[in-house]
């Protein structure tokens, strides 16, 4: 009899620790998602918290993704409540997580973070609840379903430009946003401060860029009485950046902030300062955004890829000059400037990789064999096809011995396969010098 009894208090303690370990992993995944995020390109030197990456790698969340030297990455995020690319140019710092919310488990924010160089956001679908947020030294940009490019220069001057769609920009002052979530989070005084920012969002409209300079960043700081003594304090220097603090510190730097603002006359003058930067008084400069040229906005995607619809790639002349100057050895890189932006018809077709090779195979075999039908069309015309038979659009490669390759491009192993106008090439990675945008 006593033996059962122990058996039977034995297995309610261990249907209690059960139950206690099932409640715990339950909170995880509605506090934290996986990003979800793989690479679709990476030409040179691309590495993630020293790891180097490759075409087919999935991104470790919130880790610091570095592109070296004449050097490519692009990132896919893909699931059933978000589609978007990042393409990232040489020189560029960039970090990417997804958070989902811990009381609502549909919502997902994505944060991307650009501390310097250039990143090409393209957003082709997000769901109600989803969000995606691109922040910078000296600017925060929230996405509204478009596409747009960012620059950060080494000073942190950002300069933000749509292509389409519409993007709502603010600026950031880092000082204060790049502390621990936990002290955000306790800290009265400093919620009042990214309040009143937020305030400061505009909405940006296609064809329009804006500035945003460390000026505009300092004079908001100087605009509040007692913050930039605040900001400047060893205990709050020391705690930015960290990826992790203890909550007894969080609390003490939060207490710290707090205290600054603790007196009657404090408040008051923190009140004042909030309510001229909410209600955008003329003493509180801000930058704002304004018009763009098409041209200017084609140079600027240019950079980052040749487009297959002709409004990138160049014509059939500008091509045989191209090559003209490479087989002379000249280094002189010539810009081709679109004079039209035609939007590319994208192929919705189901087939595999396999089933579009054979259907680009199938199209260049019969531009050789039919001249009529090959000198018909032109150079942009063909490189179009290709793109809606494979899905993509296309690239150049340049290779050491000068030759310019436009097609579309896929890593195969550590090779490239460049499906240009004249049929398939294979490019080993000694061979290239750069990717041309």
């Amino acid at each position: 009899m006593l033996l059962k009894k122990n058996i039977f208090r034995f297995a309610l303690l261990f249907l209690f620790i059960l139950g206690v370990d099932c409640k715990k992993t339950e909170k995880e995944p509605s506090e934290k998602s996986a990003l979800g995020g793989v690479v679709t390109l990476a030409v040179g030197r691309v590495s993630q918290d020293g790891r180097n990456l490759k075409r087919g790698d999935l991104l470790a969340p919130g880790g610091v993704l570095i592109v070296g030297p004449n050097s490519l990455c692009e990132i896919l995020v893909r699931n059933k409540d978000a589609h978007f690319t990042v393409r990232l140019k040489h020189h560029t710092e960039f970090r990417l997580s997804s958070l989902k919310d811990a009381t609502d488990a549909t919502r997902t924010r994505y944060r991307a973070s650009l501390k310097r160089g250039r990143a090409l956001f393209h957003v082709s679908r997000l769901s109600k609840g989803q969000s995606l947020e691109s922040s910078t030294p000296t600017a925060v940009a929230s996405v509204r379903g478009t596409r747009f490019y960012m620059h950060v220069e080494e000073s942190g001057h950002t300069r933000t430009v749509v292509h389409s769609g519409r993007v709502a920009h603010r600026p950031r002052v880092a000082a204060l946003e790049d502390l621990p979530p936990e002290t955000l989070k306790h800290s009265k005084a400093l919620g009042k401060i990214i309040e009143s920012l937020n305030r400061l969002e505009k909405v940006m409209e296609a064809g329009h860029e804006v500035h945003h300079e460390k000026k505009h960043v300092r004079h908001l700081i100087q605009a509040i009485p007692s913050l930039d003594a605040v900001i400047r304090h060893e205990l709050v220097m020391s705690a930015r950046n960290k990826k992790k603090v203890h909550p007894e510190e969080a609390r003490k730097i939060a207490a710290h902030i707090d205290g600054a603002f603790a007196s009657s006359a404090a408040r008051k003058r923190l009140q004042a300062a909030l309510k001229k930067i909410s209600e955008r008084h003329p003493s509180v400069k801000t930058p704002d955004h304004g018009k763009v040229s098409p041209e200017s906005i084609n140079r600027g995607l240019k950079e980052f890829e040749h487009d297959a619809d002709g409004s990138s790639d160049p014509s059939d002349k500008a091509s045989k000059s191209a090559s003209g100057d490479s087989e002379s050895g000249k280094k002189k890189n010539r810009r081709i400037v679109a004079k039209k932006k035609v939007p590319v018809a994208v192929s919705k077709k189901p087939g595999n990789i396999k089933t579009r090779m054979r259907e680009y195979e199938k199209f260049i075999t019969s531009l050789k064999k039919d001249k009529a039908k090959s000198a018909g069309m032109s150079q942009k015309q063909i490189l179009g096809k290709i793109s809606r038979i494979m899905g993509k659009k296309s690239d150049s490669l340049k290779l050491k011995n000068g030759t310019v390759l436009y097609g579309v491009i896929y890593q195969e192993g550590s090779n490239f396969i460049v499906l240009t106008s004249r049929g398939k090439r294979v490019v080993k990675p000694e061979d290239l010098a750069e990717i041309k945008f």
